[in-house]
């Protein structure tokens, strides 16, 4: 079947039998033709991402999540969000523009493990599985391509002869680490400072480099290694 159709098919088919205007949220599942579960926050992200929503389907999604992680439990994170969902999550959250909830987001659902002696990231948000997941570290890739900004590719920049760096963020002031992109490490260096963006980078020799800050920070007085742009 032709992508761009069978796209079209499972789109309608969620917008059918999945949607419930009256939650804001996609269902998880259906029983005997009728909506069931706990309508998770993945069974609505996902649809976002794939572009399958409508605007108005996304501010629905957005109150829900919200709701959703207000009333978030750790040792319950199975009726709200696992660790591998909020990959998803914050990669919507991302696109949609909301740097803020993502932020706040990664706060809430991490800081618990960052504050207990374990040092690792958990299989869940409650103490119980696994205490070291590879695919629990979401923030660990959306601190390095949001955050500090280094986009790692496709779709964002499917130059590779080209290092984008985009920083963006909210509620945050500063930012400073290491990226391992396909054209060799990235390190990058920013702060906030009254109403200057002031960035300092390093890249691999002879890399194009783009600086593009995002969001909040695209509106201070932008400075790339001591110069202003």
């Amino acid at each position: 079947m032709e992508a761009g159709k069978f796209s079209r098919e499972i789109r309608a088919a969620l917008q059918k039998h999945f949607w419930n205007a009256e939650v804001g949220a996609f269902a998880d599942e259906l029983v005997n033709g009728q909506h069931a579960g706990n309508y998770y926050i993945a069974s609505s992200i996902w649809p976002m991402l794939w572009g399958f929503t409508t605007p108005a389907q996304d501010e629905g999604i957005l109150k829900h999540v919200r709701g959703k992680l207000a009333a978030f439990k750790a040792d319950e994170d199975e009726k709200t969000i696992s660790s591998y969902g909020t990959f998803f999550l914050l990669g919507a959250l991302y696109e949609k523009g909301h740097a803020e909830l993502a932020e706040n987001t990664i706060r809430q659902l991490y800081q618990p493990m960052l504050e207990t002696d374990v040092g690792t990231i958990w299989e869940h948000f409650g103490q119980k599985g696994s205490l070291a997941h590879a695919w629990s570290t979401a923030p660990n890739f959306y601190l390095a391509t949001r955050t500090l900004g280094v986009r790692l590719g496709f779709p964002e920049n499917p130059n590779p002869n080209e290092i984008v760096i985009a920083p963006e963020a909210e509620t945050i002031t500063w930012a400073r680490g290491k990226v391992p992109h396909p054209l060799g490490v990235v390190s990058v260096d920013w702060k906030i400072d009254g109403n200057k963006f002031l960035l300092n980078y390093d890249a691999p020799r002879g890399a194009r480099v783009r600086v593009a800050p995002q969001g909040k920070l695209a509106h201070l007085e932008v400075w790339v290694n001591g110069k202003k742009i």
